[in-house]
């Protein structure tokens, strides 16, 4: 069972919400609705296998008035989804920082063993600079986590 919100335009007294009501029982599915004509509103549940508002959008058009999802939730639906849009970029953008910081991770690792083999490092001294690189890469990763932890969650407060 799921409940259905229209916007009803067009009702200019009780018997036209009472016109709008009895349009909206004839459709299948529809176990009740309440229309407010002073608020234009439409209160509809349904079961669940009906699809969707078209049907009841179009019994309310058979019956000589005009109806649509209501402002507020078509705007809410559409700023959830550009916010997961969002997200989905937000999370790209940290997984572009991520693979830089391991590039520089292996670049700098490349170098110390160029080093390495060159003679100019001893091998502990090397082993301790690959250490400290990776200390550094788990940092910036972390800290990479962290700030899409934080705009994550200030994307879904807005």
């Amino acid at each position: 069972m799921k409940t259905v919100k229209l916007q009803v335009d067009g009702m200019s007294c009780a018997s036209c919400a009472k016109a709008v009501e009895k349009a909206l029982c004839a459709v299948t599915g529809v176990d009740k609705a309440s229309v407010n004509f002073v608020s234009r509103t439409a209160v509809i549940n349904v079961q669940d296998a009906v699809a969707g508002e078209q049907p009841l959008i179009d019994a309310i058009k058979r019956a000589g008035y005009n109806a649509r999802l209501p402002v507020r939730d078509r705007e809410a639906e559409e700023n959830c989804v550009a916010r997961r849009d969002l997200i989905k970029v937000v999370r790209h953008e940290a997984e572009n920082a991520r693979v830089a910081v391991r590039n520089i991770r292996r670049d700098a690792n490349d170098h110390l063993k160029k080093l390495l083999r060159d003679h100019a490092v001893a091998e502990d001294d090397e082993r301790r600079a690959q250490e400290d690189v990776q200390k550094l890469t788990d940092r910036f990763i972390d800290e990479i986590d962290k700030v899409l932890a934080a705009k994550e969650a200030d994307l879904m407060a807005i």
